[in-house]
């Protein structure tokens, strides 16, 4: 049979979160320079998982981010606009364009995702420690999180 899965996001910021949220100020860059920042995977990556291509933070600044921008951006696109066309890919990016390209990675995520796979944005209500685990109360569910050893001790 088909199984289902439902993945529950609960960060109210998105991806990326409140560290590479959008409407921080331009001023804050970040420590990697842009070609040297990515979110694929490929051959010189030895965790064994499954060697996924795509574009760095430069590469991405100048192909698919303009028609990103244009498409999905409300607030100060032409900030990002004017900052993909002067990156360099030796240069810092702002931290607010890789959290841009964050998102546009997970949108690309998604694609990937089969139709049994069901995406929800949630927030946390509250967190009960119980022995085995925890009790975790959502905006639309309650759920039960074992985190016994996985060894049965």
């Amino acid at each position: 049979g088909r199984h289902s899965l439902e993945l529950i996001l609960f960060d109210p910021e998105g991806p990326g979160g409140r560290v590479w949220r959008l409407n921080q100020p331009p001023e804050l860059l970040m420590n990697s320079v842009s070609q040297q920042v990515t979110l694929f995977t490929d051959e010189t990556e030895s965790s064994g998982g499954t060697v996924t291509p795509g574009p760095n933070l430069f590469q991405w600044s100048k192909g698919p981010a303009t028609d990103y921008i244009e498409q999905t951006v409300t607030k100060n696109k032409q900030l990002f606009i004017e900052e993909i066309n002067r990156l360099e890919k030796d240069q810092q990016s702002t931290r607010c364009l890789y959290g841009l390209y964050q998102r546009w990675f997970f949108s690309k995520l998604q694609e990937e995702f089969p139709a049994s796979t069901q995406l929800v944005y949630s927030l946390v209500k509250k967190v009960s420690k119980e022995k085995d685990g925890f009790l975790l109360q959502t905006d639309h569910k309650l759920s039960r999180i074992n985190c016994s050893d996985p060894t049965g001790r």
